[in-house]
C-alpha cells in the first residue's frame, strides 16, 4: 500500500483509535495454485536409486496419502492365485489395489515401481 500511496497521491493509512499510532496496513497474500502444490508433491517425492552394476533409476515415491494405488497383491505362483484373488477382493474394498500375476515376480515389483 506504501507505493500505491506513493504513485496515487492517496492518502492509504490507518489511525489506531486505541494507541492513537498511525500506520499503513498490510497483507500478505500467497499464492497458491494447483500447479504449485503438484510441483512440491513431484520435486519431494522424486528419489534416484543406485542399481547393481552402478547404474541409477527415477522413482516417484508419493507420500501414501497421495499415492493412487495403495496395494498390490502379486501371487508368488499359480497354485496361490486363488487365496491371492480372495485377498485382493477383501482389500479391494477399502483400497485401490492392483493384482498382477504375469512374468516373474522381480518384473511383477518392477512394474508397481512405474
Amino acid at each position: 500500500l506504501k507505493q500505491h500511496s506513493k504513485y496515487s497521491g492517496e492518502e492509504l493509512s490507518y489511525m489506531d483509535p486505541t494507541t492513537n499510532e498511525k500506520y499503513i496496513p498490510y497483507c500478505v497474500e500467497p499464492s497458491v495454485g494447483a500447479d504449485r502444490i503438484a510441483l512440491a508433491f513431484l520435486v519431494d517425492a522424486y528419489n534416484e536409486e543406485e542399481l547393481e552394476g552402478g547404474d541409477s533409476r527415477v522413482v516417484l515415491k508419493l507420500h501414501p496419502a497421495l499415492s493412487p494405488i495403495k496395494a498390490a497383491v502379486l501371487p508368488l505362483s499359480k497354485k496361490l492365485s486363488d487365496n491371492a484373488l480372495k485377498l485382493h477382493e477383501k482389500l479391494s474394498k477399502k483400497f485401490t489395489v492392483e493384482f498382477d500375476e504375469t512374468g516373474s515376480i522381480g518384473k511383477r515389483y518392477r512394474r508397481q515401481d512405474e
